[in-house]
């Protein structure tokens, strides 16, 4: 009797915790899936329209166009490679072809952009940034912050690094970091 019952005991144990196993990946699944969008309800800017849009903002040749997501919302991420072959990554929502970020992650800067009215062109920000400092970029970004727009640039220096930003829709200088080393 007692071999019997510890039989039937694993047995039910066995069918409840597969079951129970199954059920939680089920669920997690799920959840998982209540991310995506449905794309026959939602429509998104198309991978050309992406390209376009981004193409408006600067010369230059799309090398990559991904739709990633950020904060559950989807963004298409651009990566444009310029005349004299730098490269810039923007940002822009999915839905609206709203500009979300910009980054000159790769010199030469020898571009211009300009991003939407009220905001100053690139190449006014970082001549303001290098006037101050005497520098030159190594690297740059267009964001928006609480308030405005901002460019951020970052200047090389023997002793370290220096930050710059620029208000980009007054084009003061808002900050000035020295970093020594």
């Amino acid at each position: 009797m007692t071999t019997l019952r510890s039989i039937l005991m694993i047995i039910i144990v066995l069918f409840f915790g597969f079951t129970v196993k199954d059920n939680f990946k089920q669920d997690k699944y799920t959840q998982t899936s209540d991310n995506f969008l449905d794309t026959n309800i939602v429509k998104l800017i198309s991978i050309t329209d992406a390209a376009e849009y981004v193409m408006r903002f600067c010369d230059g040749e799309v090398t990559k166009a991904e739709i990633k997501f950020k904060k559950d919302i989807p963004i298409w991420k651009v990566d444009l490679l310029t005349k004299d072959r730098g490269s810039v990554k923007f940002e822009m929502s999915a839905f609206d072809k709203s500009l979300i970020r910009i980054d000159g992650p790769d010199g030469p800067f020898n571009y211009e952009i300009k991003p939407d009215d009220g905001v100053i062109p690139f190449s006014d920000a970082q001549r303001k940034a290098e006037d101050l400092t005497g520098l030159k970029t190594l690297k740059w970004n267009l964001f928006k912050n609480k308030r405005n727009w901002e460019y951020n640039f970052w200047l090389f220096v023997k002793s370290g690094k220096a930050q710059v930003g620029v208000n980009a829709e007054t084009g003061e200088i808002v900050t000035s970091k020295k970093k020594n080393k």
